[in-house]
């Protein structure tokens, strides 16, 4: 009987690892959680009946505890649904304007002329058509030739708009958020900085631009230098649909970036171990909307 019952257990964490998990059905009958609660029950039930010895047990309860998911700390979360940027979390405008749309997302636009375009009245619904996309870019500009739309004063002297949050953050963290773009020029960056927002610290940049290079780059930022970790091309990011950003360190300084849930960087860089002080945005001149920002501490 015992050793019928430790085949059995052994026999369904095999067939989870190699043929459920992969399997959507899996996922909808609750996932990993819901097996390893089942497990667990098993396990109860089998100690109570005295059907196992102690040692087995003992190494059952070892191996459910490895497989179980770690519950992820949740160190930030801002989707601006209040409609506002100042409390709850407060972010802290460094330079330039930020304000929240009609969708209400966190916006800012850098340019000659601070104008009230179709992406600040509340941007493009993400399955818009690349079509309809260009007719509203056409459209402002033919309110920016008219003199329609203005809503201040040409902001010339400044070309770069910079915010940031306080949070404290452990040195591996897991960091989302949805990005938008309006026109297909300038640079955004999203980081975790250490300190000082302008100076330490890692940043990830999002290029609009479809004819650079590059479309996303992870940057080391340290003793007033910079220096790109990894780069990679193949993403638009300048057609006004919202992206979804994802961007995960581990403790060993391995770190991921995912947009729309494909995996584009990896790379490994051990430089900061005493964690983060808070997020810092950045738009350079483009035109650019951060929405449902969602930092929580990571996991190996």
């Amino acid at each position: 009987m015992k050793f019928k019952l430790y085949f059995t257990l052994t026999a369904i964490l095999l067939f989870c690892l190699v043929f459920a998990v992969p399997n959507p059905l899996f996922a909808q009958r609750g996932g990993v959680d819901a097996l390893i609660s089942e497990l667990d029950a098993l396990l109860k039930k089998s100690e109570k009946s005295k059907m196992v010895t102690p040692e087995f047990l003992t190494d059952a309860k070892k191996i459910l505890k490895k497989y179980r998911p770690v519950v992820q700390q949740k160190l930030l979360i801002d989707t601006f649904s209040d409609g506002n940027y100042t409390h709850n979390p407060t972010w802290e405008v460094l330079q330039g304007k930020f304000r929240i749309d009609g969708h209400g997302s966190l916006f800012s636009i850098v340019g000659n002329s601070d104008v009230t375009l179709q992406m600040q009245k509340g941007g493009l619904v993400p399955k818009k058509s690349l079509q309809n996309n260009e007719y509203g870019q056409l459209k402002g500009l033919m309110q920016v030739l008219s003199g329609e739309g203005k809503t201040a004063k040409s902001q010339k002297s400044v070309k770069r708009y910079v915010i940031h949050t306080a949070v404290q953050t452990p040195n591996s963290f897991d960091f989302a958020l949805n990005f938008r773009a309006g026109i297909d020029k300038g640079q955004a960056e999203v980081g975790l900085y250490i300190d000082s927002p302008q100076k330490k610290g890692y940043r990830l940049l999002l290029s609009a631009d479809p004819m650079v290079s590059q479309s996303i780059s992870l940057v080391r930022y340290e003793q007033g230098s910079s220096r790109v970790l990894r780069g990679a091309g193949g993403v638009y990011l300048g057609n006004g649909l919202t992206h979804q950003i994802r961007w995960q360190r581990l403790e060993s300084g391995l770190m991921n970036v995912w947009i729309d849930g494909i995996k584009m960087l990896q790379v490994k860089d051990p430089s900061f171990w005493n964690g983060f002080s808070g997020i810092v945005l950045a738009n350079e001149q483009g035109e650019f909307a951060f929405d449902n920002v969602v930092l929580g501490s990571g996991k190996e």
